[in-house]
């Protein structure tokens, strides 16, 4: 049986294959914001924290929330009001590849006919999200990395982010 984010892949990359040259840039920003928007949802990718965004957690709930579990929708309770809030109030779930970077890599392999399941995937095992502090993204920002980020590990290690745990492939909710 082939799984959903493969049969997801298979037709847009089949659509590649039959647009005219009109239609393959809308076919190009459609198959990119299909899969970069997608990847979270067919469990492809790892979900980090950093050491601050662990901090801010215990500041504002007692709740033992796994960080690894969470997306943008996670809502916790709060200390101080005992009322629901979403994380995304204090965190960022931020995208450690941009996506200008990821629409690069994914346009390297459209132009160069070269846009394949296999490519596809190994682009798709690369991303991660992390939860990082505002402040954090701040300093990615101000360092000009908000969408150009070819290495991001470097990136956050300039910003002074510190990732202290990441999940395994596959981990994420939808």
């Amino acid at each position: 049986m082939i799984k959903q984010k493969d049969f997801f892949i298979k037709q847009l990359i089949a659509w590649t294959k039959y647009s005219n040259e009109g239609e393959k840039s809308m076919a190009f920003s459609t198959i990119y914001r299909s899969i970069y928007r997608s990847f979270e949802f067919f469990q492809s990718t790892q979900v980090c924290y950093s050491e601050e965004a662990k901090h801010i957690l215990s500041e504002i709930t007692d709740e033992k929330v796994d960080l690894l579990k969470c997306n943008w929708r996670t809502t916790v309770r709060l200390k101080s009001t005992g009322k629901n809030a979403n994380l995304r109030n204090f965190l960022v779930f931020e995208h450690y590849t941009t996506g200008l970077e990821f629409k690069k890599e994914l346009q390297f392999y459209y132009v160069n006919d070269k846009l394949n399941e296999k490519n596809v995937n190994q682009l798709l095992s690369k991303k991660k999200i992390a939860w990082i502090s505002k402040d954090e993204d701040k300093e990615l920002n101000r360092l000009g990395y908000k969408q150009v980020r070819p290495d991001p590990d470097k990136a956050y290690y300039e910003a002074g982010i510190n990732i202290i745990e990441c999940s395994s492939v596959g981990k994420l909710i939808s």
